[in-house]
């Protein structure tokens, strides 16, 4: 994997989409200090794509917080929400964050739900020129 572009972790130079207080609603919900003994994680998956020109629109939809990956995901109890992001200097690029209570609940659902993320996955490879995963992060 290469190196994590900085700009991505300029909040200002981001555009999101949706309002920026939502966002900030997800960060102090979802984002506890874990303490000492309790266990208390928090795991993101991230992810980079580039979506061909004129699917914006349905890109946006398909896998910003109400989309059909956010449906698939939400049917477990370990999922906290996903943040569709767009990066204000490349066009077409977009990022998003899945966030989970921990890694193993991410994996585990990866696992039981191997189908349903098949099947979204195939309806969705005609939207991007490409996709890449750019880590997976713990707090």
């Amino acid at each position: 994997m290469g190196k994590l572009n900085t700009r991505w972790l300029v909040s200002n130079r981001i555009a999101t989409l949706g309002a920026a207080n939502d966002f900030q609603g997800v960060s102090e919900r979802n984002c506890q200090q874990p303490r000492p003994g309790d266990k208390t994680t928090l795991f993101v998956a991230l992810w980079e794509f580039e979506v061909k020109p004129g699917c914006e629109e349905k890109f946006e939809k398909v896998y910003g917080a109400d989309g059909a990956w956010a449906r698939l995901f939400a049917q477990d109890a370990s999922y906290s929400g996903t943040r569709l992001v767009k990066d204000v200097e490349r066009e077409r690029v977009y990022l998003t964050l899945d966030f989970w209570e921990t890694r193993e609940g991410y994996e585990k659902f990866k696992k039981e739900n191997a189908a349903g993320y098949e099947l979204i996955d195939r309806e969705c490879e005609g939207m991007t020129v490409r996709e890449q995963e750019l880590g997976e992060f713990v707090s």
